[in-house]
């Protein structure tokens, strides 16, 4: 009968607990920090589910997997000294770690080509332009 329309309802996950410790320190002109951290009880990537008349909620039955994750995080700003691009250029990089340590509830939800481990890197070079023309 061909597409339709259906009804779709927004989950705010519930209960997720976060434990975390972060530090950070400038040396000279660039800044360092860094941040490692668990989650307990959190939404984890899951299949799409056909609600249908079946009962659910965002704690004891949720109808995506749930469990606990670890992340780490590292990163650095570098004011950078005046060169012939800018008169404030700046250089800056993250690089983050996450990895799911369990599933605990709904597991089958869990979409099967989740990895388990993840990494992204990320590097940006400002060069601010300032007063490029009197008036703007």
């Amino acid at each position: 009968t061909g597409a339709g329309f259906g009804t779709y309802q927004w989950v705010y996950p519930e209960d997720i607990k976060a434990f975390g410790i972060s530090a950070t320190t400038t040396v000279d002109t660039i800044n360092y920090a860094g941040e490692i951290s668990v989650r307990r009880d959190t939404p984890l990537t899951s299949l799409p589910v056909e609600v249908g008349a079946q009962e659910a909620d965002n704690n004891n039955h949720a109808f995506y997997a749930i469990g606990n994750s670890a992340h780490a995080n590292v990163s650095m700003i570098w004011t950078m000294p005046r060169n012939f691009m800018s008169d404030e250029p700046s250089f800056s990089m993250e690089v983050a770690y996450n990895q799911l340590t369990s599933c605990t509830s709904n597991c089958s939800a869990m979409d099967p080509d989740l990895d388990r481990r993840a990494a992204a890197v990320r590097a940006l070079y400002a060069i601010p332009q300032r007063n490029v023309m009197d008036g703007l």
